[in-house]
């Protein structure tokens, strides 16, 4: 019964919450699930109660062996005057000085690593988790709705007026959106390169390197992740994934990332996917081994 207990308080918590999320090239998906590509490189403000100031969490995107696409080089989080800055290798400062997991700062928060993944929980209900490679989740409670802004949109529950500037107006189009949103100095800033980038099988110079990213991401079509397509369309998280293994000259992880987006997405719907073969990729998510077999390709 205690077990029982307990599982449902978690499954209580996780409703009063909404969720954004920022992977591989990058994508984001905010917290009024809106899906949209931005590939600037600089440093950014993700997100932010922009009424109380309690918190605040950027991120810098650089670009990482193309010149077209940025990836998520660290993310920092600011509450009050303490900085937990979060870095590639699953790397941790706490106001500039590096830290070893689990940490404790009671009552204001703790930093834990489970398996591949680092997570900051704070007495405000804000929590971040980062793989220490591309992938950033950020968890608020509902008492923030309407209350935030930056790259993950204002959380009133209508993804249709997410892409607001500072100014309160609606950005013309994703570009002026992700541009207003920097933070800090601009000078190592790139611009996002015009014309507009083409999308999905279109970002591919090559049928061989097309035929290689549509079998890396095929795992998504596969009967391994069907249980959760009524709750999760996995449509956009295969998108994403062409697009960044037509880009990538890293291999495999770049498809990883989709598909773990893809994975805690539907975890978060309660529903939970694990196969398992010998592969390349590979994540250790809450004690579920995940593999799949197109990876060993």
């Amino acid at each position: 019964m205690k077990k029982v207990y307990i599982l449902s308080l978690f499954f209580i918590f996780l409703s009063d919450t909404s969720t954004c999320t920022t992977y591989g090239d990058p994508h984001y998906q905010t917290f009024d699930n809106k899906m949209y590509n931005f590939q600037g490189s600089c440093k950014y403000l993700l997100t932010s109660d922009c009424r109380r100031k309690n918190f605040s969490v950027r991120v810098r995107n650089e670009r990482r062996s193309s010149r077209l696409f940025s990836w998520t080089k660290h993310v920092a989080i600011h509450i009050g005057k303490t900085v937990i800055a979060l870095y590639q290798n699953l790397q941790v400062r706490v106001n500039r000085t590096k830290v070893y997991l689990p940490f404790y700062h009671l009552p204001r928060f703790h930093i834990t690593k489970t398996n591949f993944m680092i997570s900051v929980v704070t007495d405000i209900g804000l929590q971040v988790s980062w793989d220490g490679d591309s992938y950033t989740e950020i968890q608020v409670p509902n008492r923030f709705r309407g209350a935030l802004c930056g790259l993950c949109g204002n959380f009133n529950g209508k993804a249709n007026d997410d892409l607001k500037l500072r100014n309160g107006k609606m950005a013309s189009s994703i570009a002026e959106f992700g541009n207003n949103w920097t933070v800090g100095k601009r000078r190592n800033c790139n611009r996002v390169p015009a014309p507009p980038i083409l999308s999905g099988a279109l970002q591919c110079n090559s049928f061989t390197k097309l035929l290689r990213a549509r079998r890396k991401c095929s795992a998504l079509k596969s009967p391994s992740f069907a249980l959760c397509y009524s709750k999760v369309k996995p449509n956009e998280y295969y998108r994403s994934c062409v697009t960044d293994m037509c880009q990538c000259k890293n291999g495999n992880r770049c498809a990883c990332a989709s598909l773990m987006a893809y994975v805690r997405a539907c975890k978060r719907q309660g529903v939970l996917l694990s196969w398992r073969t010998n592969t390349a990729c590979s994540y250790l998510d809450h004690g579920l081994l995940l593999y799949h077999p197109f990876f060993s390709m």
